[in-house]
């Protein structure tokens, strides 16, 4: 049985007070989840989860979990995956203060070269030897965000960098909110395809892995 680590980035939320809000939002195309949407859709396999505002939060997460499977929940592009940003009416903003806030990879491996030391969590100056050390060579990780499958580069890049294979979707990843007995209910969907509660039940719809280059 894999060993899942869950981790959800942190979008502060826009001006929608109450469910009501959000599904009327939602029905107008204005509305994208922020950190506790996107908590619940890491919680949805039943598993527990932790947020991560950055890139060496995610490696502090890898290094304390030890796990086999890295499911990510998160906003993304073709381009990019950012762990940090808002959410405003009709769009997402990243937060770019911090080149860590995304999930770039040739700035980890530059970080890494320079022997930087790095803390996230209740984890507090690690290295990039611990996160080596932790992530085993037959782990995968999945992507639940947006489009990432379309730059294939970028996910060839993850997959390399991290030595494991990658998973993701070309479409996107669709968020049906409703309010039952005066909560928020959520359900997920790849493009127009069936509606699901537990995130797993999307892994379908993931396209061929994509595995790292292979070292020259």
């Amino acid at each position: 049985m894999s060993k899942e680590l869950n981790v959800y980035g942190s979008f502060s939320p826009g001006p929608w007070k109450t469910p009501a809000d959000i599904v009327a939002a939602a029905g107008g195309h204005k509305w994208a989840p922020a950190t506790a949407e996107l908590k619940a859709f890491a919680e949805s396999g039943k598993g527990k989860a932790e947020g991560v505002g950055n890139a060496y939060s995610l490696l502090a997460a890898i290094i304390r979990a030890k796990p086999d499977r890295i499911n990510i929940f998160t906003h993304s592009n073709k381009r990019f995956i950012y762990f940090a940003g808002k959410v405003v009416p009709g769009n997402v903003e990243w937060d770019e203060s911090q080149q860590y806030n995304a999930l770039d990879v040739d700035y980890l491996a530059h970080q890494e070269e320079d022997g930087t030391t790095f803390s996230g969590g209740t984890t507090k100056d690690a290295t990039f030897d611990d996160f080596r050390k932790a992530l085993p060579s037959n782990a995968i990780l999945c992507l639940y965000a947006c489009n990432v499958a379309l730059g294939r580069e970028l996910c060839i890049g993850i997959a390399t960098y991290f030595n494991i294979k990658v998973k993701a979707f070309k479409s996107e990843i669709r968020f049906y909110p409703s309010v039952v007995k005066g909560s928020l209910a959520m359900k997920y969907a790849i493009g127009t395809n069936d509606q699901v509660t537990d995130f797993h039940d999307l892994d379908k719809y993931f396209e061929a892995p994509f595995v790292p280059k292979a070292k020259p």
